[in-house]
């Protein structure tokens, strides 16, 4: 049976780069989603943009794309 004081000695409580490490961990795992969406969504946007200059650059001088 261990006394309450060990349990609480400076050996069993983790260390302050250990609960650093952990914490950014955490808020890591908790922002992957929103950034991964985000990144989704911007590679759409990339994608549309570079669809619409590729088209606009074959059309022949004094034609209208798109309407």
């Amino acid at each position: 049976m261990s006394s309450l004081a060990s349990e609480n000695s400076p050996s069993s409580m983790p260390s302050p780069t250990y609960q650093w490490t952990k914490a950014l961990l955490a808020y890591i795992r908790s922002n992957l989603w929103s950034r991964r969406a985000q990144a989704s969504a911007m590679a759409v946007v990339l994608l549309s943009m570079h669809t619409a200059l590729c088209t606009l650059a074959r059309s022949p001088p004094g034609t209208t794309v798109g309407g």
